[in-house]
């Protein structure tokens, strides 16, 4: 057995330096660093993924390396853990797949999330490919380069702050301020998002100086659209604002939204105070 290993490590090894791996696996081993473009809307979404490679692989899957790792998204969102990732050594096609863990699945239902591209052999190392969605089939692609050594990578707080501006209603227009802050629990997404769960948040709005908090906040991290809900899903007094954030200038644009009465009323909001 261990000359069986000794062999197919030899082979792996081979196989990795024709791909430009001079030193073999341990180059593979990083942070990589990039961006996601979605071709609907043309949004850029940073992505970064922590890569390790299994001290194991088995030789039953023909020339396909198996690597474990884990990403952030939108720079907040995360970090989640792929399910499956594998290399195929000769042709440098990668697949990483994440599944919504603890969620009922159809079998042979796609990923929720799934990264399909191929190894580019270059100095520093890059993976290049499309987007594709379980929900949506393809929506974009992606482009990360490895930027250094470290194999594990954390949230970066985004979706955080004041805004104050102005919201439009159905009786006339009236100055908002909208709070979002870091509550220290994580919360578990609806089950039509990608991704399984929003970083802590909770969220806030006051008009004519009138406090309405937000029971739960669900940001859908590939689309950077924040949901804030006011009550039960499905009930009257259910009120949600729907945002967006401007990645360039920090601005809130959005809706209310009122299950009685649907749409009444839309915002816009600057970060406030405002940055210099």
């Amino acid at each position: 057995m261990k000359h069986v290993n000794f062999i197919f490590g030899l082979m792996t090894f081979l196989s990795l330096t024709s791909l430009g791996f001079g030193q073999g696996i341990g180059q593979l081993q990083g942070l990589y660093e990039g961006q996601i473009t979605l071709w609907e809307t043309g949004r850029k979404v940073n992505l970064r993924i922590a890569l390790n490679v299994l001290e194991e692989t088995d030789p039953t899957t023909e020339d396909l390396l198996q690597l474990v790792g884990v990403f952030t998204i939108d720079d907040e969102g995360g970090p989640y853990r792929f399910s499956k990732i594998s290399l195929a050594m000769e042709s440098g096609r990668l697949d990483m797949r994440y599944t919504r863990p603890n969620r009922t699945r159809i079998l042979n239902s796609p990923s929720h999330f799934r990264l399909v591209g191929k190894l580019i052999q270059s100095s520093p190392l890059e993976f290049t490919g499309k987007v594709l969605s379980g929900f949506y089939g393809p929506i974009g692609e992606f482009s990360v380069t490895r930027t250094n050594d470290q194999t594990t990578v954390a949230s970066i707080p985004k979706y955080s702050g004041q805004w104050a501006g102005w919201g439009n209603f159905r009786y006339g227009s009236d100055q908002i301020v909208i709070r979002v802050n870091e509550s220290g629990t994580q919360t578990i997404n609806p089950d039509d998002f990608e991704f399984d769960f929003t970083n802590s948040k909770i969220g806030s709005m006051s008009v004519r100086n009138q406090p309405i908090g937000f029971t739960k906040v669900y940001i859908d991290y590939l689309r950077g659209v924040m949901v804030m809900i006011n009550g039960t899903p499905g009930r009257e007094a259910t009120l949600s604002l729907i945002t967006t954030l401007d990645d360039v200038k920090g601005e809130l644009t959005g809706v209310f939204n009122s299950s009685r009465i649907g749409q009444n009323g839309s915002f816009r909001a600057e970060p406030w105070p405002a940055k210099n």
